[in-house]
């Protein structure tokens, strides 16, 4: 190893020897040798046929300057020798004398992480070294005589023969060069140095490769060879900083620019990973001025952009590496920045940006309860969740108690079975529903048998839209009526909003409900005509606002007409409990108000509580726990203080409500579910009961709030 080092150093050397130093094994035309020590390969040779000539002597087995080769007549003594007595074609004999040889050669790269053993070799151990097997982490040690047994050692490759000179014959040796690091460094070579700075480099020892280039510049500095080694050194030990500095020296081409751009790169991603996401931008935005930037380092440009808030200009620039490839980490940029860089449609189909789309709507869509529109964008998440996904018949019964003046305000409902069927289409669902309610108004009074049912058309996509188209009070003293609504509910981005206009019976006393045969005929059965506005306003969460609006119309046979106008408003808190969908306490004022008072029961009168005037301040709590577990609750309780009039009658007093509705997957096929409802306020005092069993055609394991029952309004 140490001849062929020294062998490198310099591109015109010279190698000497005495005709009878041991020649190096010949080579098979045109075949490669790998030489173990030097971690390289070694060009084919073609051996030397012509009588007379000799083989060049190994690097390897070099002697040193003025050392004196031991004669083949000496070697005979070892019990080798006897491989001398028919020596190879080609091998010079006793008395020949060869040439000296010029010998350019390429210099061997040396082996990934080790430090190259560049002590010559002695004696005999020249001509029989054994090649050493580097181990990561060790310096490879050459193995005494008598110890070292490779198993299949590899010959040095034999060199072409040259037919010596007369001149050659006569001139004297040539000095040779450094044949040890502490040669090369007494003899301040720069060539050799660098040279050995770029062998170093190649095999990924940057300390080593900077040590010599270090030397090199110091012993030749206006060489910036070495510098630009150097620059590279620093840059694989990723010491950017320096690796920049170092680049000033160097002439303005592609090379400097290349080394100036990746140090600014490396910079910038260290600026990155300590989230000084605007130190990491003004980088990047540097390193672009030295040359193209790679794909990463643009992507990682653009996510800098984004988490400095300047989401547009990082939207653009992620809408145009898609352009160019789509992938994943790209799309995933386009899905975070679109609220304030829209997504290209012709972009929006392409995938995986289309996946992450319809995964990102039915996120949101599930999180504003519209849980078929996300069953239909990600059925792989949300297919199996709760009654509302599946096909399903539920049975109900209820139960009512509302206090006031036996015969006439008082309603009690004790017979209120009902039977749904239900299925799911593609973003809607359908739902057919019976009732039969038998009420009275206390005990000794006649009951009011009567049926009811509808059918309710929902589809969600972006907005959730639900109509529905039924008769009520069928069967009652004055007949039935044709009931219909249509609910649409949307989230914009500052919350929620939605409106609803409904023609539905007041529900509050048998006159009202169904209707009454007396002497004067038949009568009552009141609906109401309304349209109600409701928003929610959720910028500043976990505060929140919240508004309603209302306006309605009370007509009944033989009952005088009612306008209805109604306001509230209310400030809530959400308190962010842990296994809570929401758990928010508000407060609020309202204020309702009717043309005509016309809770009475006499001819013309509707039976139902309308004061002129009726203002309410109060406090509530409102719960829901979290969706798609095996049980789900929703609750609320309120509180407050109210005062109306009716007529010429003022009166004050308090009010409270609580309500509680429960859903729970008993089995996969069987869930069942409840509503209760206490109410206390001046007026009457009221309960409410609903108990219900759905059996589910495709098994579910989870609940949803949407399988929450209620009470018909």
């Amino acid at each position: 190893m140490a001849g062929l080092v020294a062998l490198c150093l310099s591109p015109n050397l010279v190698a000497q020897g005495p005709a009878t130093s041991r020649p190096a094994p010949e080579a098979p035309a045109g075949r490669i040798l790998y030489l173990e020590e030097s971690g390289g390969f070694a060009p084919a040779t073609t051996p030397a046929t012509t009588p007379g000539t000799t083989p060049r002597t190994a690097t390897g087995a070099a002697p040193n300057a003025g050392a004196s080769a031991k004669p083949a007549a000496s070697a005979s003594a070892k019990p080798a020798a006897s491989a001398s007595a028919h020596p190879p074609a080609g091998t010079p004999t006793a008395g020949s004398r060869p040439a000296a040889a010029v010998v350019p050669l390429i210099p061997p790269l040396p082996p990934p992480k080790l430090l190259p053993d560049m002590s010559p070799p002695k004696g005999k151990q020249a001509a029989a070294r054994k090649p050493t097997v580097a181990r990561p982490g060790r310096v490879p040690q050459a193995e005494p005589l008598a110890t070292a047994r490779p198993s299949a050692p590899i010959a040095p490759p034999a060199l072409p023969a040259r037919t010596p000179t007369a001149a050659a014959v006569a001139a004297p040796p040539a000095p040779q060069p450094p044949s040890t690091e502490s040669q090369v460094v007494e003899a301040r070579d720069a060539e050799a140095a660098t040279l050995l700075g770029w062998r170093w480099l190649e095999a990924g020892d940057a300390a080593s490769a900077a040590l010599w280039f270090n030397r090199a510049f110091t012993w030749a500095p206006e060489k910036l060879e070495a510098k630009r080694g150097l620059a590279l050194a620093a840059l694989a030990e990723r010491d950017y900083a320096r690796a920049l500095d170092l680049t000033h020296a160097l002439p303005e081409d592609a090379s400097r620019a290349n080394v100036r751009r990746d140090a600014r790169l490396g910079i910038a991603q260290r600026h990155y990973r300590s989230e000084r996401y605007g130190d990491a931008s003004n980088e990047f935005t540097a390193a672009a001025t030295e040359g193209e930037l790679p794909r990463y380092a643009r992507a990682l440009h653009a996510w800098s952009l984004m988490n400095q808030g300047l989401r547009k200009d990082a939207g653009e620039r992620f809408a145009q590496l898609y352009r160019e490839a789509p992938d994943l980490e790209t799309a995933q940029g386009m899905l975070a920045t679109a609220s304030a860089a829209p997504l290209d449609p012709s972009l929006a189909t392409l995938e995986p940006l289309a996946t992450l789309v319809r995964q990102r709507d039915g996120q949101v869509a599930f999180r504003e309860r519209r849980f078929l529109e996300a069953r239909a964008l990600d059925a792989a998440t949300y297919a199996d969740h709760g009654a509302t996904s599946a096909r399903h018949a539920a049975l109900a019964h209820a139960w009512r108690d509302k206090s006031g003046t036996r015969g006439e305000s008082q309603l009690r409902l004790r017979e209120g079975a009902e039977l749904s069927a239900y299925t799911p289409l593609e973003s809607a669902s359908l739902r057919a529903r019976v009732a039969r309610r038998a009420i009275d108004s206390g005990p000794g009074t006649q009951a009011v048998a009567m049926e009811e049912g509808d059918l309710t058309l929902r589809f969600e996509r972006g907005v959730a839209v639900e109509a529905s188209l039924g008769r009520a009070a069928v069967g009652g003293p004055v007949g039935g009526r044709t009931t219909a609504t249509l609910d649409v509910a949307a989230t914009p981005g500052w919350g929620q909003a939605s409106l609803a206009v409904l023609s539905l019976p007041v529900r509050e006393s048998v006159l009202a409900h169904a209707g009454i045969r007396d002497a004067n005929g038949a009568r009552g059965r009141v609906f109401r005509n309304a349209i109600e506005a409701r928003a929610l306003w959720l910028e500043a969460a976990p505060f929140s606002l919240g508004a309603r609006a209302s306006v309605a119309r009370l007509a009944g046979r033989g009952v005088e007409s009612n306008d209805y106008r109604g306001a509230e408003i209310a400030a809530g808190y959400d308190l962010g409990w842990k296994g809570f969908t929401y758990a928010a306490a508000s407060l609020a004022a309202s204020d309702e108000r009717y043309d005509h008072n016309l809770s009475g029961f006499a001819p013309g009168q509707g039976g139902y509580f309308s004061p002129q005037r009726y203002r309410r301040v109060g406090l509530a709590f409102d719960f829901l726990t979290e969706e798609r577990r095996a049980w789900i609750v929703r609750g609320r309780a309120s509180a407050g203080h109210v005062v109306k009039r009716e007529d010429a009658t003022e009166s004050r007093g308090n009010d409270s409500n609580l309500q509680l509705a429960g859903a729970v997957a008993i089995t996969p096929h069987i869930h069942a579910a409840f509503a209760l409802s206490r109410g206390q306020s001046p007026q009457y005092r009221e309960t409410q009961a609903l108990l219900q069993v759905q059996l589910l055609i495709e098994p579910r394991l989870t609940v949803a709030s949407a399988d929450l029952p209620g009470f018909p309004r």
